[in-house]
């Protein structure tokens, strides 16, 4: 055994293991910079960063308004290469910066690791659990587009939880009250990672409905748990999915599409659990950090 010395072993706040790792790397790779407001004069509202314009000088520790664009096209700039998290994502990019295809290098994240521990189970019977929607309440994760088909589908939709925060809740709320789905659909506050796991395995189905999205996260995660999943043909998510393979897409705001693919997999339950017992195995397989991780590794090394 090998005796440690209480001295070895230095306590710091998080602030200051942030500025000391910062520091580091700067004095080990004269590339690296800083950029961003206050980080030189005032080295940050918590004073993180205090002291590192002086020891590396305002060319390397740089004052600039906020703007994300910006920060982007400069990080790009000196980059050697962009991993963005879809094929999706980097052509957005490529053409928006200008960059030539071969410094885009896509790397898909992997599923919360979380997720990996609960495993969805076809019902016996008739399957009576409520479908699910989780994530932000936004305009563009097509709540409405949901809601709607809800209505059309009548007496024939199933319950519905939809389980997020944001800034389109009251929205949601009183347009499922207008539509007269007070009793079918069920609000519920965001919940962690576990409490995620559970409710896709206490869920009939995952419907993620949005109109825009680059590689997403909920979509891998429903996958992961092997929910059956209806979401929509948008962003990088046919990266993930394939139609009647290991999920069902569906056109972005197509109240009638939406409204059909629900009622086909409530009417098809075995069909759904192939769906879904497929989807599980392809993002185990594929879509983990230890994928993405190899990846990163194959691509580091390249580069050097």
């Amino acid at each position: 055994m090998t005796a440690i010395s209480e001295t070895a072993v230095q306590e710091l706040t998080m602030g200051q293991a942030v500025r000391e790792a910062l520091a580091e790397e700067m004095r080990r790779d004269p590339s690296v910079f800083l950029i961003g407001e206050d980080v030189a004069e005032a080295g940050t509202p918590f004073k993180v960063l205090s002291g590192l314009v002086d020891e590396f000088g305002p060319e390397r520790v740089m004052d600039t308004p906020i703007s994300e664009p910006g920060f982007t096209g400069i990080a790009l700039g000196a980059a050697d290469v962009c991993a963005p998290p879809s094929h999706y994502g980097g052509d957005l990019i490529r053409r928006a910066y200008r960059l030539p295809p071969d410094r885009i290098h896509p790397v898909h994240n992997g599923a919360p690791p979380e997720l990996f521990g609960y495993a969805w189970q076809p019902s016996p019977d008739r399957d009576t659990r409520p479908a699910l929607f989780f994530g932000r309440f936004e305009r563009s994760k097509g709540l409405d587009t949901l809601l709607r088909a809800l209505r059309e589908l009548g007496r024939d939709a199933p319950r519905m939880r939809l389980v997020g925060r944001g800034p389109y809740r009251g929205a949601v709320a009183r347009m499922r009250d207008e539509l007269g789905l007070t009793d079918k659909v069920e609000l519920r506050d965001w919940v962690d990672h576990d409490e995620l796991g559970k409710l896709l395995t206490e869920s009939s189905m995952a419907i993620l409905p949005s109109r825009e999205e680059s590689f997403s996260l909920a979509v891998l995660s429903a996958m992961a748990v092997g929910t059956p999943l209806i979401t929509t043909r948008v962003g990088g998510t046919g990266e993930l999915v394939e139609h009647g393979e290991n999920g069902v897409l569906c056109p972005a705001d197509d109240v009638g599409a939406l409204g059909g693919a629900i009622e086909q997999l409530c009417r098809q339950p075995e069909r759904a659990a192939e769906l879904a017992a497929r989807g599980r195995q392809h993002v185990r397989d594929a879509f983990t950090w230890e994928v993405a991780a190899r990846k990163f590794e194959s691509l580091y090394e390249q580069l050097a």
